[in-house]
């Protein structure tokens, strides 16, 4: 049973982990998966390994593909509406989950969601969803995306300035520790990054503090009531108010200037592009439930970690963005004191219960 986080995660561009870890799984929806990863019928040992090894590695490939293909869009493709590109990824999301809900979740085991509740717990929820998926696609159009990679190491260290700060979470030397190793890891990288833009910095520090936010109001706010929500029916919840508050946001500073411009031409030019990135964040979503069921979700923040890295790899390699071997070190640093984060908190589940999950209450 995956109980809330009380930590964030190393990658608030996709968010798939909190966004799971925060609903709160009914340990009755994985009796499928379960099966799958312990009944005897599923063959050898070595046939699961194959088969944790193979979405392990989906996961990856698509949650780098998302961030790869929404680059391409805003910059290459010229399509600079990054909160029109994330609406369209969280309808996407918000649709596929409420079909899968139909398709997996027994009727009698739908919960039902007080609108009290939704407006209360949430809509706020998903508003700092939604500044995240703004700000951070915004910072894609003046950062390279090696350098937007290292900043999302500053996440936990936000994450847990907040949780000390509401004292949800107890400091203690260690974490404190790995968080001024992050953090000092981190300024190191943006002191020696080359093309500095103090816009786009500021815009994915934005995205940073917001997802942090989101992250201390899910342990917050999101606890304490009757039922336990599937999966698919916490994302088709918290993908709604994040997308109804992307549209305002797109209606407010977008759709004007795409129409008159004629943007709109480009996703007739390239639908696959489109498609591509409105499809990837459901894709991300489903793919990190089975990584965490089949492995555990330390296995996918360590699998962020490692993509953020061959992200960094690529960015340099294939897209030829110009990295100091000053910040190259810094990233390096940063990279240590996460590793040493997560074996913290990895260490502290071990040790005492988390807080509830996020559950729905019955009208």
């Amino acid at each position: 049973m995956i109980r809330a986080m009380r930590a964030g995660s190393h990658d608030p561009s996709d968010a798939a982990l909190e966004n799971i870890a925060a609903i709160g799984i009914n340990p009755k929806t994985y009796d499928t998966l379960s099966d799958l990863q312990h009944s005897p019928k599923t063959g050898h040992k070595g046939w699961q390994h194959v088969v944790v090894i193979a979405v392990c590695l989906l996961w990856t490939g698509v949650s780098s593909g998302a961030i790869l293909v929404n680059k391409h869009i805003l910059v290459d493709l010229r399509f600079p509406y990054p909160v029109t590109i994330a609406f369209m990824g969280l309808v996407t999301t918000t649709a596929c989950s409420a079909v899968a809900v139909r398709l997996i979740v027994p009727r009698a085991q739908r919960q039902h969601v007080s609108t009290q509740h939704y407006f209360k717990r949430v809509l706020p929820t998903g508003f700092c969803m939604a500044l995240t998926f703004h700000t951070g696609n915004m910072a894609y159009l003046y950062l390279s995306v090696a350098f937007i990679q290292m900043l999302k190491a500053l996440c936990p260290v936000i994450t847990m300035v907040l949780l000390f700060m509401f004292r949800l979470e107890k400091a203690t030397t260690k974490l404190v520790v790995s968080v001024v190793i992050i953090s000092s890891g981190v300024a190191v990288a943006s002191y020696g990054e080359l093309n500095m833009s103090v816009f786009g910095l500021t815009s994915m520090l934005t995205s940073v503090v917001a997802e942090s936010v989101r992250l201390v109001l899910t342990q917050y706010l999101l606890v304490g009531t009757s039922q336990m929500l599937h999966p698919f029916e916490g994302l088709t919840l918290i993908g709604s108010a994040c997308s109804m508050c992307l549209l305002v946001q797109a209606l407010i500073w977008e759709w004007g200037q795409l129409v008159s411009t004629g943007a709109l031409s480009i996703v007739g030019q390239y639908p696959l592009h489109f498609a591509l990135a409105a499809c990837a964040g459901f894709g991300v979503n489903a793919l990190a439930i089975l990584v965490i069921k089949l492995a555990s979700s330390l296995t996918l923040k360590v699998l962020g970690t490692v993509k953020d890295a061959a992200l960094v790899t690529a960015g340099v390699v294939f897209m030829h963005e110009q990295v100091s071997s000053l910040q190259l070190q810094g990233y390096v640093v940063s990279l240590l004191g996460f590793g040493m984060y997560n074996y913290i908190k990895s260490q502290n589940l071990h040790q005492k219960p988390l807080l509830p999950q996020f559950q729905s209450k019955t009208a």
